[in-house]
């Protein structure tokens, strides 16, 4: 890329809690919580009787699995039915806090795309991240999202900020180009 693109970004609420919902999204625990938490039960309920079992001849398995998946059952539907409201919720509740209280992140930034890395300047602060450094990017429907580790995101930019298509086909193949042979990052 000859000229570095530029563009100008004031965060909304709604950018760090669409961000924080989708990287939730994409977690192991949140994905399988419902089979996570089934399990766990349903193998404490096994492992209870067994320990209090003195004769495993007399041993009912078939009893044994249908008292366990009872509970295991309930605790999954509860699981299914409270992970949308909840989880919602407390994400709401973490990044609200974070971001009215957050100067840095309330105030206007420059990001400036180059060959070399991504800069972001503001009255309060300023940062530049090397390509060296980014370990992987996911592009979403509507975000860029940087990850300086292999769980920890250095920063996001919502794809409204770029002033046009053009732009952001270029940054697109500013990332590929960049970072060739990070194999987990997904840009479209």
């Amino acid at each position: 890329m000859e000229d570095p693109i530029s563009i100008h970004l004031t965060y909304t609420i709604d950018d760090p809690l669409r961000v924080a919902k989708f990287i939730q999204d994409q977690s192991f625990v949140h994905k399988y919580d419902v089979l996570l938490s089934a399990g766990v039960v349903f193998l404490g309920f096994v492992g209870l009787i067994l320990l209090m079992t003195d004769d495993f001849s007399r041993l009912n398995i078939l009893g044994t699995i249908v008292f366990s998946a009872i509970p295991a059952a309930s605790i999954g539907v509860a699981v299914y039915m409270l992970h949308g409201p909840v989880g919602s919720w407390l994400a709401k509740r973490r990044v609200t806090k974070y971001f009215d209280a957050s100067p840095i992140i309330n105030q206007e930034k420059t990001i400036e795309f180059s060959n070399d890395g991504i800069r972001t300047t503001g009255s309060l602060s300023s940062s530049f991240i090397r390509w060296e450094g980014i370990v992987r990017v996911t592009e979403s429907e509507t975000d860029f999202i940087f990850f300086t580790g292999n769980e920890r995101f250095g920063s996001y930019i919502p794809k409204r900020a770029f002033n046009s298509p053009n732009d952001l086909t270029s940054v697109q193949k500013l990332i590929r180009q960049s970072i060739p042979d990070k194999g987990k990052s997904r840009i479209s």
